[in-house]
């Protein structure tokens, strides 16, 4: 985990800040690369998603207690995010410690991108 440091005027506040790369869906479920966050010191988490994409994907949040994702589950339900269109994910006091994102297409064969930005403050 590699911190940022966040400022308001005259206040700081340490972060956990990741910038996965775009990602293309796929027609199964499939790892957002880059998009795990360590909410183990911080007391907010939150992903900000866009579909740069020409097709409506589904987003889905994880969290697990293990670095590996092996206890993983499924928070809350799919995030539908239609083509070039935006959406969002918050958890304030985070119960896991870890979160990562995953996209699939909405529809076979008809692929969307994912871009995230996720922070755990």
């Amino acid at each position: 985990m590699a911190f940022t440091t966040l400022r308001f005027g005259s206040a700081q506040r340490h972060a956990d800040v990741v910038t996965p790369a775009a990602q293309a869906s796929t027609n199964t479920e499939a790892v957002v690369v880059g998009s795990a966050l360590d909410a183990s010191l911080f007391r907010t988490v939150s992903y900000s998603l866009e579909n740069t994409g020409a097709q409506t994907i589904d987003i889905r949040v994880f969290r697990a207690n293990l670095a590996d994702f092996s206890d993983e589950r499924q928070e809350g339900a799919d995030i539908p995010i239609t083509a070039s269109a935006f959406s969002s994910f918050a958890a304030t006091l985070p119960p896991f410690r870890f979160y990562r994102l995953k996209v699939e297409a909405d529809v076979d064969d008809n692929q969307g991108e994912i871009t995230a930005v996720g922070v755990a403050r």
